[in-house]
C-alpha cells in the first residue's frame, strides 16, 4: 500500500511510475505447519530523482580550427566523451574538451551521469580542413552612380555580396558586384562560402559623381540673366562657361549673373577635384524689348477739348498709361483724356515675355475766351465748283456742340445741322439756289460750358 502507480499490488515484483516520492508497504501472508496464519510486514521508500537532460546542439560546423564541444552541467554530475556510443574510447570527462578532428563527419557521444540516473545525446561535427582565400579590387572611386568591385577567391561554393555590416541586406550572388550607389561612401561586405565554412571580407565605393540641373533661359535685351547648374557635389568643382564670346571661371558657385547680347548657345564644362568631368550646353534667349509708339489725335487742344491717345496695339501686350487720374482707362491702348494743363503722357507696355518698352505723348492745352472770335462764319461763298470757297461751314477749335440753321428771302429754311464738320453746298431739295443772301441761326457750346448765339448773313455767289 498505496497501490497508486503499482501495475500490481498482489504479485512480489510490481513496478511502479509514481512521479513523487513514495513509500510503499508490503504484508506477506503465510500458514505454517500447524495451519496457523502468520503476517509479516516491510516497507521500501521510492526517492524520484530529477530527469537528467543534456543540452547538445544536434550538429557543429568547424572550419580549419579545433573542435571544441560543451555541455552544461550540475554540481555532483559526471560526464564523459567518446566517439563510440559503448563509450569507449573515452576522450573526455569534462563540460567543455578539444579535440582535433581530421575526417570530413565525426559523431560525438555524451554521458551525463547523477545518483545512478544517466543521461545520453550525441552531436556531429562537419569539418574543413581548409577555407577559402579571398581579395577585393575595385576603382573605389567613380563618377556615376553606378559602381563595382571584384572579388578574387581560390575556390568557393557560393559568394554573397552585403551592403549591411549585419550582413542583412543581400545585393549580389556573383563574383562582381554592380550596383547604383548615391553620391558619397559606403561599405559593401562580401562572403564566400566553402562546403558549409565561409570568410568574409569588405570594401569602400565611393560616388563621387557630379550632378547638376540646366535650365534654358531668356532675357530682355539689355537685362541681365542669371544661369543657375544646380551643381550637387560633396566635393569642391570649378564651372567654366562661354558667353558672349568670353570666357568665365567659378569655383564651388553654380551660377552666373551675364548681360547678353542676341540668343545664343552657351557653353559650360563642370569639374571636381577627382576628376569628375561634364561638358554640356544650355540655350539663352535674348527677346527684343515691344515695339510701342504713342500718339495723340490732337497735340494743341483749348482747355477742356478731349484728346484721344493711342499706343501701337498689339493683344498680347499690357498697357499702363500714365498719369492715369486724367484718363479714361489706363490699361488699355486707346484711352482719352480731358488735360487742363500741359501734360505729358508716359505708355509702358509689357509683352508676353515679360519685356517692357516706354514712350510719351505731350498735349498743349491753350486757354482761350468762348466769344465769336474764337468762331469763324464767312459771309459769302461760291459753290461752282472749281474747288475754292465751294460750301458755306464753321470753323472752330472751342466748341464741343453746334447748331445751324439757314433760311432763304421767303423764310424757308434751307439747311440745319447738328455736326460741326458738316457744311452747306448751297443747294436746297437737290437744286442750287439763286445768288442772293440768306441768312443763319447759330448756337454753340464751348468746351468749358459757355453758350454762345450769333447770326447774320451769307452770300451765295456763282
Amino acid at each position: 500500500m498505496p497501490a497508486s502507480g503499482l501495475n500490481n499490488p498482489n504479485i512480489s515484483n510490481p513496478t511502479t511510475n509514481t512521479p513523487v516520492n513514495t513509500t510503499y508497504y508490503v504484508t506477506i501472508k503465510s500458514v505454517d505447519a500447524n495451519g496457523d496464519t502468520c503476517l509479516q510486514r516491510d516497507s521500501v521508500k521510492v526517492n524520484i530523482l530529477n530527469t537528467l537532460q543534456i543540452n547538445a546542439n544536434d550538429s557543429v560546423y568547424v572550419c580549419k580550427d579545433s573542435v571544441r564541444l560543451s555541455v552544461p552541467i550540475i554540481n555532483g554530475q559526471t560526464i564523459i566523451w567518446s566517439t563510440s556510443n559503448t563509450f569507449t574510447p573515452v576522450i573526455g570527462t569534462s563540460a567543455n574538451i578539444t579535440v582535433s578532428q581530421t575526417v570530413p563527419v565525426q559523431k560525438y557521444f555524451v554521458k551525463v551521469i547523477l545518483n545512478g540516473c544517466e543521461a545520453i545525446d550525441s552531436v556531429i561535427v562537419f569539418y574543413n580542413d581548409s577555407i577559402p582565400t579571398v581579395s577585393l579590387s575595385s576603382p573605389k572611386r567613380f563618377c556615376s552612380d553606378s559602381v563595382f568591385a571584384y572579388a578574387f577567391a581560390d575556390y568557393y561554393t557560393s559568394v554573397e555580396w552585403y551592403n549591411s555590416r549585419d550582413l542583412s541586406q543581400l545585393v549580389g550572388t556573383n563574383l562582381t558586384l554592380q550596383i547604383t550607389q548615391p553620391q558619397g561612401s559606403r561599405w559593401y561586405y562580401f562572403k564566400a562560402y566553402y562546403n558549409r565554412c565561409f570568410v568574409t571580407d569588405s570594401i569602400e565605393l565611393e560616388n563621387v559623381s557630379l550632378k547638376y540641373t540646366k535650365q534654358n533661359s531668356a532675357v530682355c535685351i539689355g537685362k541681365t540673366a542669371t544661369l543657375n547648374l544646380n551643381v550637387q557635389t560633396p566635393l569642391q568643382y570649378d564651372v567654366i562657361w562661354y558667353v558672349n564670346s568670353d570666357t568665365f571661371e567659378t569655383n564651388n558657385i553654380s551660377t552666373l549673373t551675364v548681360t547678353p547680347f542676341v540668343t545664343q548657345t552657351v557653353l559650360f564644362s563642370v569639374q571636381n577635384i577627382f576628376g569628375c568631368k561634364a561638358d554640356d550646353s544650355l540655350v539663352l534667349t535674348v527677346n527684343p524689348v515691344p515695339a510701342v509708339d504713342a500718339a495723340a489725335d490732337k497735340t494743341i487742344i483749348y482747355r477742356g477739348e478731349q484728346v484721344q491717345l493711342t499706343a501701337t496695339q498689339n493683344q498680347g501686350y499690357q498697357y499702363n498709361w500714365s498719369p492715369s487720374v486724367l484718363l479714361s482707362n489706363s490699361g488699355i491702348f486707346n484711352p482719352t483724356s480731358s488735360p487742363v494743363q500741359n501734360t505729358l503722357y508716359k505708355v509702358i507696355v509689357t509683352d508676353a515675355n515679360q519685356c517692357v518698352n516706354e514712350d510719351t505723348v505731350s498735349v498743349k492745352v491753350l486757354d482761350y475766351e468762348c466769344n465769336s472770335e474764337q468762331i469763324f462764319i464767312p459771309n459769302a461763298f461760291t459753290p461752282n465748283g472749281d474747288g475754292i470757297n465751294d460750301v458755306f461751314k464753321v470753323r472752330s477749335n472751342i466748341l464741343k456742340f453746334m447748331h445751324l440753321e439757314i433760311y432763304n428771302r421767303w423764310g424757308n429754311k434751307v439747311f440745319e445741322t447738328d455736326d460741326i464738320n458738316k457744311s452747306w453746298d448751297g443747294s436746297y431739295k437737290g437744286q442750287t439756289e439763286q445768288e442772293e443772301s440768306y441768312g443763319y441761326f447759330f448756337t454753340g457750346e464751348c468746351f468749358q460750358g459757355e453758350k454762345i448765339t450769333l447770326k447774320g448773313n451769307v452770300t451765295l455767289l456763282k
